[in-house]
């Protein structure tokens, strides 16, 4: 198993700053970057598709055509990862980055076993082949082993999974789902029922699921070692953008790296060509306007009852409170994890 150059994969929880924390850290010179969100076309749209969205809507989103779509799978983008590992591992002295949402790297049974989504249904568990593309004769190899008592919860192969150095990224429930449901209504053209929410919005559990098999495996490894355990890296995003140089010197100490501020990029030139861009709230669409970091709308502490009366003005009192439910359902594994962060 290849082990060096080192893999980061950033678990990212969606709506948590985190494209942009992906775009500074993939700044830094140490990185072979791959594109973000490397499994979302198959969830969405591909042939094995783990969404409850329907794949029409996933498709004007991409603007993709039919024979696109027919060559999008788990498989496919499994194989494009591994490849892109190789690439790394040949451009000598770089490391691996890569980025997703846990929970798009689940099986749909997988997130119903741990979350009650009503009307929600459960798809076919994709089948997928390791065909170790990202082996090759010079990357040097050794086999880990993985302690019975440890399991890999995504569609990932153990063998890169277990592979990967983790950071997860975070942020209150409240700030996350709210604007989760203001995404997708802006991006897909749905509302608060979508099935989507509850899972991409409110799904800390299953950020929380992907942390403990990494936090089990290496407490097992360092162990066996004789050496203390290594908790995963966890990044806070309004952390982050209050404070984001601060946070990457953290985060590149962490993880063994220069953290030499000039090696970073704070700032860009907005990309404002985009269909995003023009979209109020979109998914993608604050990171194509943004020019830098620093987010001047978070300066202030939450107060989620005032929050709770700013959903009703925006939606209505239903709306309002089943996002309050969400959020309530969603804190324990939020302070959970809340309590790792750097």
């Amino acid at each position: 198993m290849t082990t060096e150059p080192r893999r980061v994969f950033v678990f990212t929880h969606a709506r948590t700053a985190s494209n942009v924390f992906y775009k500074v850290l993939a700044s830094h010179p140490i990185f072979h970057p791959a594109e973000s969100s490397t499994f979302i076309s198959a969830f969405g749209l591909g042939t094995d598709s783990q969404s409850a969205r329907s794949r029409d809507k996933w498709q004007r989103w991409y603007n993709m055509s039919d024979d696109e779509v027919s060559k999008i799978s788990y498989q496919s983008k499994l194989d494009d990862l591994e490849r892109m590992m190789a690439e790394a591992d040949m451009n000598k002295g770089k490391w691996f980055l890569a980025t997703e949402h846990p929970y798009i790297l689940m099986s749909s049974a997988e997130v119903h076993s741990h979350m009650n989504v009503p009307g929600s249904e459960i798809f076919p568990i994709p089948v997928i082949e390791d065909r170790m593309l990202d082996v090759i004769a010079e990357s040097p190899s050794s086999e880990l082993t993985i302690p019975g008592h440890v399991r890999n919860p995504t569609l990932l192969p153990d063998r890169i999974f277990f592979s990967l150095t983790p950071i997860f990224t975070i942020r209150h429930p409240a700030r996350v789902i709210p604007s989760y449901a203001r995404a997708v209504l802006n991006s897909f053209g749905t509302d608060t029922s979508d099935l989507d929410i509850p899972i991409g919005g409110a799904g800390f559990c299953l950020d929380r699921l992907v942390f403990d098999a990494f936090k089990a495996f290496d407490e097992a490894r360092a162990a066996a070692e004789g050496r203390p355990p290594r908790v995963p890296i966890v990044v806070d995003g309004d952390r982050f953008v209050r404070d984001p140089r601060g946070q990457m010197r953290r985060v590149c100490e962490a993880l063994g790296i220069d953290a030499d501020e000039a090696l970073l990029k704070y700032s860009w030139e907005a990309n404002l060509d985009t269909e995003e861009s023009k979209k109020r709230e979109g998914f993608l669409s604050v990171l194509h306007r943004s020019t830098g970091v620093l987010d001047p709308r978070y300066d202030k502490p939450l107060d989620l009852q005032e929050e709770v009366r700013d959903w009703a003005n925006k939606w209505d009192e239903k709306t309002a409170r089943n996002l309050e439910e969400m959020v309530a359902g969603a804190m324990d594994d939020y302070e959970y994890l809340l309590q790792f962060s750097i």
